[in-house]
């Protein structure tokens, strides 16, 4: 009877911790679930101050605390990104939600090489879909920026597999496939991020740029001047109708269109070489060769096509 006695207040512990653990749990979610309700409604202040309180009940909590760090990396709070990321890993260094926000903290320190060896634990982390997307959509991202484009179109598709899908995942493997010589695909998955998240500036421009590149001038038309209906002075916008134009035979107003993205933008590297191939078609290579100079100058080469620009420099400035 003593052994079993014993037994029995053994399992009567252990029954009393699970069931601590589990109203923690519980709360820990509750705490969660508000949060993504005031991100929701953009109020990041009371997301905070609702996650110190969780955090002040529930210290060691890893979810909370990397959870917390991702909030600071939005508001640009490193110290207390870092302090968050580093206290979610040593609370519990197999979390998936923590090895993401190390990976966040070690991307704002511009440290690609710890962000990749992050994320690439959490991605083996993964428990089920709820950070399936988040995860590789950011694994993605690292990859594209270390022009990694194979491994970035391979996450990024994995990302959007997936049953809910970012705006910013969209346009990261449409600007994967674009990188990779895929522009017909990146223009398929530019028009299904506006089916999915409707009116919006950047996919608009990035789909006309995309259809310029494959030819489809008619098409790029219509994107941009959905986007100058969001913003008629924006510069890309303009830039690249006016290359629009000038493809479908309307110079005269290509660089009416051209040098108003200049009056709104005087840096726009990718305006001054659609100038340049303005002039030059009209017949102008002297005036064209200033404006293709004026391209290398605002970095075209580095933004854009080195090679290009040099062809049409050699192509204008030889003939004066």
């Amino acid at each position: 009877m003593r052994i079993l006695r014993i037994s029995t207040l053994i399992l009567i512990a252990v029954i009393r911790s699970l069931t601590l653990s589990a109203g923690n749990e519980t709360e820990v979610e509750k705490a969660l679930s508000n949060v993504d309700l005031l991100l929701d409604n953009g109020d990041i202040k009371k997301a905070i101050k609702t996650l110190d309180k969780a955090i002040n009940l529930y210290p060691q909590n890893a979810e909370l605390l990397s959870t917390r760090s991702g909030l600071f990396i939005l508001m640009d709070r490193s110290k207390e990104a870092k302090r968050d990321a580093y206290a979610a890993i040593q609370a519990d260094p197999y979390s998936c939600r923590a090895n993401f926000a190390m990976s966040q903290f070690h991307i704002m320190q511009d440290a690609s090489d710890s962000a990749l060896w992050c994320i690439n634990r959490a991605k083996n982390m993964i428990a089920d879909d709820s950070m399936k997307e988040s995860v590789f959509g950011l694994k993605g991202k690292i990859h594209l920026e270390r022009n990694e484009l194979y491994d970035a179109e391979s996450a990024l598709i994995e990302a959007g597999l997936c049953q809910e899908v970012s705006m910013n995942t969209m346009r990261d493997l449409a600007t994967a496939l674009h990188m990779r010589g895929k522009d017909e695909e990146a223009i398929i998955i530019l028009k299904e991020t506006l089916d999915m998240f409707g009116e919006d500036m950047e996919s608009y421009i990035n789909a006309g740029y995309m259809c310029n590149q494959v030819g489809w001038y008619d098409e790029a038309i219509t994107y941009l001047t959905e986007a100058l209906a969001l913003e008629s002075t924006q510069p890309f916008a303009l830039s690249n109708l006016a290359y629009s134009q000038l493809m479908i035979g309307h110079a005269e107003e290509a660089l009416k269109t051209v040098k108003q993205s200049l009056d709104n933008d005087n840096s726009n590297a990718f305006a001054y070489k659609v100038k340049g191939q303005i002039l030059e078609q009209m017949g102008e290579p002297a005036l064209a060769c200033k404006e293709y100079k004026k391209a290398v100058l605002m970095g075209y080469g580095v933004l854009y096509d080195v090679k290009e620009i040099s062809l049409l420099i050699i192509s204008a400035c030889n003939t004066e």
